[in-house]
């Protein structure tokens, strides 16, 4: 087996281990009308300053999202409604997370593996990203990020 012996982060992405990856909770305001959830760019509450958000919704039993690793975009993942299952991967050690607390979202850095499955009926998943969209930011072929990675 060959291996990598400088260590070196692969070229064009940003190497994050998922021991970086943690819930960061989201301030939310509760009273008899209903519950208001609090985000705001430049908050310190948030590890990074974010450029885009989008949902995901409406997603069929069995399907699932993501599978892939940005390069440089890191990520804030919320259920604000029902729940899903987050799997990592960061190339040496695998992690899997329940997302179910509209309070709490999961950060994820670059450089991590990523896929959403086991999604509830009615869940809708917040993200918010930094960086604009760029479809070839991301890593979608597995083997070739556990390549670039491990240097296998």
């Amino acid at each position: 087996m060959k291996t990598n012996p400088n260590k070196c982060p692969p070229q064009n992405m940003d190497v994050h281990t998922i021991d970086e990856s943690h819930f960061v909770d989201i301030p939310i305001f509760s009273d008899p009308r209903g519950i208001l959830s609090v985000i705001k760019d430049g908050e310190e509450v948030f590890p990074f300053d974010f450029d885009r958000l989008f949902i995901i919704t409406d997603v069929p039993v069995g399907a699932v999202r993501a599978e892939h690793a940005p390069r440089k975009t890191h990520e804030l993942l919320c259920a604000y409604n029902g729940a899903f299952q987050l799997s990592l991967d960061d190339g040496k050690n695998c992690k899997s997370v329940a997302v179910n607390d509209p309070g709490r979202a999961f950060y994820l850095p670059s450089g991590i593996w990523r896929s959403l499955e086991r999604f509830e009926p009615g869940t809708i998943c917040v993200v918010l990203a930094n960086g604009r969209y760029d479809k070839n930011e991301s890593i979608s072929d597995y083997n070739e990020y556990r390549r670039l990675v491990t240097g296998l």
